[in-house]
Protein backbone atom coordinates (compact mmCIF):
# COMPACT_ATOMS: atom_id res chain seq x y z
CA UNK A 1 0.00 0.00 0.00
CA UNK A 2 1.30 3.43 -0.94
CA UNK A 3 1.38 5.43 2.30
CA UNK A 4 2.66 8.99 2.54
CA UNK A 5 5.27 10.23 2.80
CA UNK A 6 6.48 8.52 -0.35
CA UNK A 7 10.27 8.62 -0.36
CA UNK A 8 13.01 7.89 -2.89
CA UNK A 9 16.77 7.91 -2.37
CA UNK A 10 19.19 8.29 -5.27
CA UNK A 11 22.77 9.35 -5.84
CA UNK A 12 22.89 12.67 -7.72
CA UNK A 13 23.94 11.68 -11.24
CA UNK A 14 25.14 13.80 -14.16
CA UNK A 15 22.32 15.05 -16.42
CA UNK A 16 20.10 12.09 -15.42
CA UNK A 17 17.76 10.16 -17.70
CA UNK A 18 14.02 10.78 -17.64
CA UNK A 19 13.26 7.87 -15.30
CA UNK A 20 15.19 9.63 -12.54
CA UNK A 21 12.65 12.44 -12.70
CA UNK A 22 9.88 9.83 -12.64
CA UNK A 23 10.99 9.01 -9.10
CA UNK A 24 11.07 12.70 -8.17
CA UNK A 25 7.60 13.21 -9.65
CA UNK A 26 6.18 10.36 -7.55
CA UNK A 27 7.67 11.29 -4.18
CA UNK A 28 6.91 13.53 -1.24
CA UNK A 29 10.55 13.37 -0.10
CA UNK A 30 13.55 12.82 -2.35
CA UNK A 31 16.90 12.18 -0.69
CA UNK A 32 20.11 12.86 -2.59
CA UNK A 33 22.72 10.33 -1.48
CA UNK A 34 25.36 13.00 -1.78
CA UNK A 35 27.87 11.42 0.60
CA UNK A 36 27.83 7.99 -1.04
CA UNK A 37 30.94 6.78 -2.84
CA UNK A 38 31.86 8.28 -6.19
CA UNK A 39 32.42 5.71 -8.97
CA UNK A 40 34.67 6.74 -11.84
CA UNK A 41 33.36 6.23 -15.42
CA UNK A 42 29.80 5.93 -14.12
CA UNK A 43 26.68 8.05 -14.50
CA UNK A 44 27.99 10.08 -11.59
CA UNK A 45 29.96 12.20 -14.08
CA UNK A 46 28.92 11.09 -17.57
CA UNK A 47 25.78 10.63 -19.65
CA UNK A 48 24.52 10.33 -23.21
CA UNK A 49 22.91 12.85 -25.54
CA UNK A 50 21.75 12.54 -29.11
CA UNK A 51 24.44 12.80 -31.78
CA UNK A 52 24.13 13.70 -35.44
CA UNK A 53 26.66 11.02 -36.40
CA UNK A 54 24.19 8.26 -35.44
CA UNK A 55 26.12 7.34 -32.31
CA UNK A 56 25.10 8.27 -28.80
CA UNK A 57 27.28 11.16 -27.65
CA UNK A 58 28.88 10.47 -24.28
CA UNK A 59 29.67 13.60 -22.32
CA UNK A 60 32.12 12.96 -19.50
CA UNK A 61 32.79 15.60 -16.88
CA UNK A 62 36.45 15.67 -15.76
CA UNK A 63 36.94 15.23 -12.03
CA UNK A 64 39.84 15.63 -9.67
CA UNK A 65 42.26 12.72 -9.89
CA UNK A 66 43.34 11.17 -6.63
CA UNK A 67 44.94 7.99 -5.40
CA UNK A 68 42.09 7.71 -2.93
CA UNK A 69 39.35 5.60 -4.51
CA UNK A 70 36.93 6.10 -1.61
CA UNK A 71 35.93 9.69 -2.26
CA UNK A 72 32.27 10.47 -1.80
CA UNK A 73 30.29 12.52 -4.30
CA UNK A 74 30.44 15.54 -2.01
CA UNK A 75 34.22 15.19 -1.77
CA UNK A 76 34.82 14.79 -5.52
CA UNK A 77 35.70 18.00 -7.27
CA UNK A 78 34.76 18.67 -10.92
CA UNK A 79 37.50 20.12 -13.10
CA UNK A 80 35.88 22.51 -15.55
CA UNK A 81 38.00 24.84 -17.62
CA UNK A 82 37.07 27.02 -20.59
CA UNK A 83 38.16 24.31 -23.03
CA UNK A 84 35.68 21.84 -21.55
CA UNK A 85 32.94 24.47 -21.42
CA UNK A 86 33.42 25.28 -25.11
CA UNK A 87 33.38 21.60 -26.05
CA UNK A 88 30.29 20.93 -23.92
CA UNK A 89 28.31 23.83 -25.36
CA UNK A 90 29.46 23.09 -28.91
CA UNK A 91 28.21 19.51 -28.56
CA UNK A 92 24.82 20.73 -27.40
CA UNK A 93 24.56 23.30 -30.20
CA UNK A 94 25.61 20.91 -32.98
CA UNK A 95 23.18 18.22 -31.93
CA UNK A 96 20.18 20.23 -30.74
CA UNK A 97 20.12 23.67 -32.37
CA UNK A 98 17.30 22.64 -34.73
CA UNK A 99 15.06 21.18 -32.04
CA UNK A 100 11.79 22.99 -31.23
CA UNK A 101 12.75 23.98 -27.68
CA UNK A 102 16.42 24.80 -28.15
CA UNK A 103 16.01 28.49 -27.27
CA UNK A 104 14.17 27.55 -24.07
CA UNK A 105 16.48 24.80 -22.82
CA UNK A 106 19.96 25.76 -24.01
CA UNK A 107 20.32 28.82 -21.70
CA UNK A 108 19.74 26.54 -18.70
CA UNK A 109 22.70 24.34 -19.59
CA UNK A 110 24.81 27.32 -20.58
CA UNK A 111 24.26 29.08 -17.26
CA UNK A 112 24.93 25.89 -15.29
CA UNK A 113 28.18 24.91 -17.00
CA UNK A 114 29.58 28.45 -16.74
CA UNK A 115 29.46 28.41 -12.94
CA UNK A 116 32.18 27.26 -10.59
CA UNK A 117 31.35 24.18 -8.52
CA UNK A 118 33.08 23.00 -5.36
CA UNK A 119 31.83 19.42 -5.54
CA UNK A 120 30.37 17.00 -8.06
CA UNK A 121 27.40 16.45 -5.75
CA UNK A 122 26.48 20.14 -5.60
CA UNK A 123 26.86 20.49 -9.37
CA UNK A 124 24.61 17.52 -10.15
CA UNK A 125 22.06 18.41 -7.49
CA UNK A 126 21.79 21.94 -8.84
CA UNK A 127 20.82 20.89 -12.37
CA UNK A 128 18.45 18.19 -11.07
CA UNK A 129 16.64 20.76 -8.95
CA UNK A 130 16.55 23.21 -11.87
CA UNK A 131 14.95 20.63 -14.14
CA UNK A 132 12.49 19.66 -11.40
CA UNK A 133 11.33 23.27 -11.13
CA UNK A 134 11.07 23.48 -14.91
CA UNK A 135 8.83 20.40 -14.86
CA UNK A 136 6.80 21.73 -11.90
CA UNK A 137 7.73 18.70 -9.78
CA UNK A 138 6.92 19.37 -6.15
CA UNK A 139 8.87 17.38 -3.60
CA UNK A 140 11.02 18.02 -0.55
CA UNK A 141 14.72 17.56 -1.29
CA UNK A 142 17.10 16.39 1.44
CA UNK A 143 20.82 15.56 1.33
CA UNK A 144 21.85 12.34 3.06
CA UNK A 145 24.90 14.16 4.42
CA UNK A 146 22.55 16.10 6.70
CA UNK A 147 21.17 12.87 8.22
CA UNK A 148 22.98 10.80 10.88
CA UNK A 149 23.18 7.19 9.76
CA UNK A 150 25.32 4.08 10.10
CA UNK A 151 26.02 0.81 8.33
CA UNK A 152 26.75 0.09 4.69
CA UNK A 153 24.65 -0.06 1.53
CA UNK A 154 21.12 -1.30 2.44
CA UNK A 155 21.70 -0.66 6.14
CA UNK A 156 22.38 2.98 5.31
CA UNK A 157 19.15 3.14 3.32
CA UNK A 158 17.14 1.67 6.20
CA UNK A 159 18.63 4.09 8.69
CA UNK A 160 17.88 7.11 6.48
CA UNK A 161 14.30 5.98 5.82
CA UNK A 162 13.65 5.46 9.52
CA UNK A 163 15.25 8.78 10.45
CA UNK A 164 12.94 10.77 8.16
CA UNK A 165 9.97 8.56 9.15
CA UNK A 166 9.28 7.43 5.60
CA UNK A 167 6.22 5.22 5.20
CA UNK A 168 6.75 4.05 1.60
CA UNK A 169 10.07 3.63 -0.18
CA UNK A 170 10.04 4.03 -3.97
CA UNK A 171 13.17 2.33 -5.29
CA UNK A 172 14.83 2.14 -8.68
CA UNK A 173 14.28 -1.26 -10.30
CA UNK A 174 17.99 -1.92 -10.55
CA UNK A 175 18.36 -1.95 -6.76
CA UNK A 176 16.24 -5.07 -6.19
CA UNK A 177 19.10 -7.58 -6.45
CA UNK A 178 21.44 -5.99 -3.91
CA UNK A 179 18.55 -5.25 -1.52
CA UNK A 180 17.67 -8.95 -1.52
CA UNK A 181 21.32 -9.88 -1.09
CA UNK A 182 21.65 -7.54 1.89
CA UNK A 183 18.45 -8.83 3.54
CA UNK A 184 16.84 -5.40 3.33
CA UNK A 185 13.32 -6.86 3.39
CA UNK A 186 14.05 -8.72 6.64
CA UNK A 187 14.72 -5.45 8.43
CA UNK A 188 12.13 -3.11 9.90
CA UNK A 189 11.19 -1.42 6.61
CA UNK A 190 9.13 -3.53 4.22
CA UNK A 191 6.77 -1.16 2.39
CA UNK A 192 8.86 -0.98 -0.77
CA UNK A 193 7.75 -0.39 -4.35
CA UNK A 194 10.03 -0.65 -7.38
CA UNK A 195 9.79 1.70 -10.29
CA UNK A 196 8.80 0.37 -13.70
CA UNK A 197 9.48 3.17 -16.14
CA UNK A 198 8.30 2.40 -19.66
CA UNK A 199 10.60 4.08 -22.15
CA UNK A 200 7.99 5.08 -24.73
CA UNK A 201 9.06 6.78 -27.93
CA UNK A 202 8.89 10.51 -28.50
CA UNK A 203 9.78 12.43 -31.63
CA UNK A 204 13.48 13.10 -32.12
CA UNK A 205 13.71 15.38 -35.12
CA UNK A 206 17.33 14.50 -35.94
CA UNK A 207 16.70 10.84 -36.75
CA UNK A 208 14.00 8.40 -37.88
CA UNK A 209 15.09 5.60 -35.54
CA UNK A 210 14.34 6.38 -31.89
CA UNK A 211 17.32 6.54 -29.48
CA UNK A 212 16.13 5.72 -25.93
CA UNK A 213 17.64 6.22 -22.48
CA UNK A 214 19.36 9.52 -23.14
CA UNK A 215 19.67 12.39 -20.69
CA UNK A 216 16.47 14.20 -19.67
CA UNK A 217 17.70 17.11 -21.79
CA UNK A 218 17.10 15.19 -25.00
CA UNK A 219 13.34 15.03 -24.46
CA UNK A 220 13.28 18.60 -23.11
CA UNK A 221 14.84 19.89 -26.32
CA UNK A 222 12.48 17.76 -28.42
CA UNK A 223 9.04 18.25 -26.85
CA UNK A 224 9.45 20.87 -24.11
CA UNK A 225 8.77 20.89 -20.35
CA UNK A 226 4.96 20.58 -20.35
CA UNK A 227 4.81 17.54 -22.63
CA UNK A 228 7.80 16.01 -20.84
CA UNK A 229 5.91 16.23 -17.56
CA UNK A 230 2.94 14.43 -19.14
CA UNK A 231 5.28 11.86 -20.71
CA UNK A 232 6.77 11.03 -17.30
CA UNK A 233 3.36 10.67 -15.71
CA UNK A 234 2.18 8.23 -18.39
CA UNK A 235 5.40 6.20 -18.31
CA UNK A 236 5.73 5.81 -14.54
CA UNK A 237 4.44 2.84 -12.53
CA UNK A 238 5.47 0.94 -9.40
CA UNK A 239 5.32 -2.69 -8.29
CA UNK A 240 5.24 -3.94 -4.70
CA UNK A 241 8.38 -5.90 -3.89
CA UNK A 242 6.57 -9.19 -3.08
CA UNK A 243 5.33 -9.24 -6.67
CA UNK A 244 8.78 -8.70 -8.16
CA UNK A 245 10.19 -11.76 -9.88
Amino acid sequence: MLISPLTALMQPTFLPWIGYFGLIQATDIFVFLDDFQFVRSSYHHRNRLFSQNAKNEWITLPVQHSGNQDLSLNETRPIIDQKFRRKFLKTIILNYQKTPYFNTIFPILESWIQKEWETLASMNISIIKTVSRLLNLETQFINSSSIPYSGVRSSKISTILNHIQAKTYLAAEGSLAYMREDGFFNENFSNVFFQNFKMNEYKQIQKKVFCPYLSIFDILFQIGPSKTNSFILKSNSFTYHENMS
